[in-house]
């Protein structure tokens, strides 16, 4: 996140910039493990993989 906001500083991203003024910013974390599913969930539900579970492409049923 430091660079996007060094990049921002610099002037190199103005609609970002106009988003940050505008009080629509949040610092961001990544998830683990970087694929999609695990990354989309944590996105819309605002949870960690630990709590949504969902940690890839498979489907598991519990207790298999």
């Amino acid at each position: 996140m430091e660079i996007v906001l060094n990049e921002i500083k610099w002037g190199n991203m103005p609609n970002l910039a106009k988003l940050v003024t505008r009080g629509v910013y949040r610092p961001m974390l990544g998830v683990f493990p970087t694929l999609t599913p695990p990354g989309w969930t944590a996105l819309y539900t605002g949870s960690w993989h630990g709590t949504h579970e969902v940690m890839g492409f498979r489907i598991r049923a519990l207790g298999k």
